[in-house]
């Protein structure tokens, strides 16, 4: 029987790392176009520079910190 710890290294050594590349300059869409949570994190971090206040289409409890 293998030790809880050795069995954690064993998890952790089967897993890969791997890598997505986004390319935010290609993202397009606008305020009311957000649908899913992956559209509204891209819009959040290409126009965060812009944004002065919270958009309508974020009013998901997770957007609520970068506009306190």
């Amino acid at each position: 029987m293998l030790e809880k710890q050795s069995l954690v290294g064993l998890i952790a050594s089967e897993r890969k790392l791997s890598f997505k590349y986004i390319e935010i300059a290609k993202f397009n869409k606008s305020e009311t176009e957000l649908e899913t949570l992956y559209d509204k994190w891209l819009y959040v971090l290409k126009n965060l520079p812009k944004l002065d206040k919270r958009p309508k289409a974020l009013k998901e409890r997770i957007f609520t910190k970068l506009f306190e």
